[in-house]
């Protein structure tokens, strides 16, 4: 039970200030992709929990999270080449 908490704190604190300095900008922070991470590490960590609760439709939903954060985060790191 603690790593859905984990989990779901790290992908939601990291959603919070991510808004917070877009909304007081108004634009798209330029190290967004730095944050792609730590939706990755939340997110696996709420998939791994939903494995031993056995739910798979979490599992895989969780799971594609974070493999679309990932993606988002090697073509940020392309684009920045």
């Amino acid at each position: 039970m603690v790593i859905e908490f984990v989990g779901a704190f790290i992908v939601l604190v990291t959603w919070i200030v991510e808004m917070h300095k877009s909304l007081k900008k108004k634009e798209v922070d330029k190290d967004h992709y730095k944050l792609m991470i730590v939706y990755v590490i939340g997110f696996l960590l709420l998939a791994y929990y939903s494995a031993q609760i056995n739910n798979i439709l979490l599992v895989f939903f969780n799971a594609f999270m974070a493999l679309v954060a990932l993606i988002e985060f090697v073509f940020e790191i392309i684009k920045r080449k």
